[in-house]
């Protein structure tokens, strides 16, 4: 019986050296493959349009050969990007900030080592819940989309993908959500209450020389931004002209919130 006590604290030790009485050893953990990668970057475009000088008899901007340097920001606000892998499935989504960043983390599974594809729709996700989709005409069923060709170091821990839309793959239709974004939150903290219709605004190079706005239905606002006549440098291309897509937001807020009409003058009226 002498020997009974050390033999006890014995027992007693390796006992909690298993995981105590639970009557099970629990190994230290196996290291996991490091799968997850944060994406990150920003959407933007180019922030130049046609130069826009003179005024015609009715008051409107008329549009000359150049370009000029927007003073509006380039990024995208609060519009869907999706990361993809390279069979085309989402690993990811959110929406950029005010600014056009974002950041997502995705997780590859077993495969870590391979790039993705970034993809955004020219969709304006205001915070109250309306969205404002570009589409190229009243025919579209899905709003304009661009996506990066596969980016990315995939031994990087955050892998930076950034896309800019040029001029002519339809950077205008991210210039007018800048110029809508703003106005809509402001309008939302001072007069909107109660649901806010849906825009669907309609734009492609070419569409014609006049901007409108489209009332009828009660639970979406229409509107057409002017896109040029194709070979007339001088024709309206109200899509650069912030002054006419203020005035459409105008008219969908008047129409929708205070049930009149805009004041004389048309959506092509830049005053």
């Amino acid at each position: 019986m002498r020997y009974q006590l050390p033999i006890v604290i014995a027992v007693a030790a390796v006992c909690a050296a298993c995981g105590g009485g639970d009557g099970g050893f629990t190994p230290d953990p196996v290291p996991q493959p490091d799968t997850i990668r944060t994406v990150t970057g920003t959407i933007g475009h180019h922030s130049t349009g046609p130069r826009l000088s003179n005024l015609d008899s009715n008051g409107r901007l008329i549009a000359e050969p150049g370009l000029i340097e927007s003073t509006l920001p380039a990024g995208a606000p609060r519009v869907p990007v999706e990361v993809l892998d390279l069979n085309g499935a989402v690993m990811g989504t959110t929406l950029t900030d005010t600014r056009g960043s974002y950041s997502v983390d995705v997780n590859f599974g077993q495969a870590a080592a391979t790039q993705v594809v970034v993809r955004i729709q020219a969709v304006l996700n205001l915070p109250f819940g309306t969205r404002v989709r570009v589409l190229p005409n009243a025919s579209a069923t899905e709003p304009y989309i661009h996506q990066t060709p596969p980016s990315g170091n995939p031994d990087d821990r955050t892998m930076r993908v950034d896309l800019s839309i040029d001029l002519d793959e339809g950077a205008a239709a991210y210039r007018m959500l800048n110029v809508l974004y703003p106005g809509f939150v402001e309008a939302a903290q001072g007069i909107l209450v109660g649901d806010i219709p849906d825009v669907d605004l309609y734009w492609e190079p070419g569409n014609g020389p006049t901007s409108s706005f489209d009332g009828s239905r009660s639970d979406l606002g229409r509107i057409t931004v002017a896109g040029g006549i194709t070979g007339d440098p001088t024709s309206n291309t109200d899509c650069w002209d912030e002054s006419v897509v203020a005035r459409l937001l105008g008219e969908y807020l008047l129409h929708y919130f205070f049930l009149v009409s805009a004041p004389d003058g048309d959506g092509n009226d830049a005053r």
